[in-house]
């Protein structure tokens, strides 16, 4: 969940996500309707943390109702995960630059 701020910022999940090393990292996702919108998202909004992606559902996936069925929305998770690591390996090369720029 996520502040009306963070909402307002762009970020509908606040991810706060502990390797098992114990290493941590904290970033916003904003959800997009389509692959297209995350794309222009991301090229507009530049800000550390914020990464818009794609709700992974199609039009198809809602059969006309208002939410998915549950056994879709879980077929999704795999999805998910897929994206938390792409955006954690994003974030670790970037906490590494940091650290690189302070000793140097």
């Amino acid at each position: 969940m996520t502040s009306i701020e963070d909402d307002l910022n762009g970020g509908d999940i606040h991810v706060d996500y502990v390797d098992d090393q114990g290493e941590r990292f904290e970033f916003n996702i904003d959800i997009k309707a389509t692959k297209i919108s995350a794309y222009k998202a991301n090229e507009r909004n530049r800000r550390p943390g914020y990464y818009a992606i794609w709700s992974g559902f199609d039009y198809d996936d809602f059969c006309g109702r208002v939410l998915p069925e549950n056994k879709i929305i879980k077929s999704k998770c795999s999805y998910y995960e897929e994206k938390i690591k792409e955006i954690v390996a994003i974030e670790r090369r970037r906490k590494a630059q940091r650290t690189l720029r302070r000793v140097s």
